[in-house]
């Protein structure tokens, strides 16, 4: 099963358990433990893995697990899935930032690659996995998107 409710999760807003996080406080707070759903393996019941990748309400992006889930709030509609992030491009020679509506950090860092048309170059993601290196006529570029508060 790849999440305790057994069912499709992405795009839903669900509550993460509580028992998961016993030394952090602020799960303590159900507001806290609400998350967006962007998609993994644990966000489809018809597949065995775990992996479920979310956004919580201060935009940050990170993994939980299926098994993880508590209980369902309710699917996003698409007009409200979107959110704003702002994608820094720096390099040696300075810095630009930009700003999109997407769902995902990575979504608006791949959006920017595409609008700087640099969607063809290769590019390899960092440490952090929701930068993006990109070499950019022998310069080294960093992409980061960070969701606008």
């Amino acid at each position: 099963m790849a999440n305790s409710l057994n069912r499709n999760l992405t795009d839903c807003l669900v509550v993460l358990g509580r028992e998961h996080y016993p030394s952090d406080p602020r799960w303590d707070d159900e507001a806290n433990r609400t998350v967006f759903v962007t998609g993994g393996f644990g966000a489809n019941a018809s597949v065995s893995g775990n992996a479920l990748y979310v956004r919580d309400r201060d935009g940050e992006s990170w993994r939980a697990e299926g098994y993880m889930v508590e209980r369902f709030v309710r699917e996003v509609p698409e007009d409200e899935r979107a959110v704003p992030y702002i994608v820094a491009v720096m390099s040696e020679q300075g810095a630009e930032s930009y700003e999109v509506m997407v769902n995902t950090p990575i979504a608006a860092v791949l959006h920017i690659l595409k609008t700087l048309g640099w969607s063809d170059l290769p590019y390899r993601l960092s440490d952090q996995h929701d930068d993006l290196l990109i070499d950019v006529r022998g310069a080294e570029h960093v992409l980061s998107a960070k969701m606008k508060r």
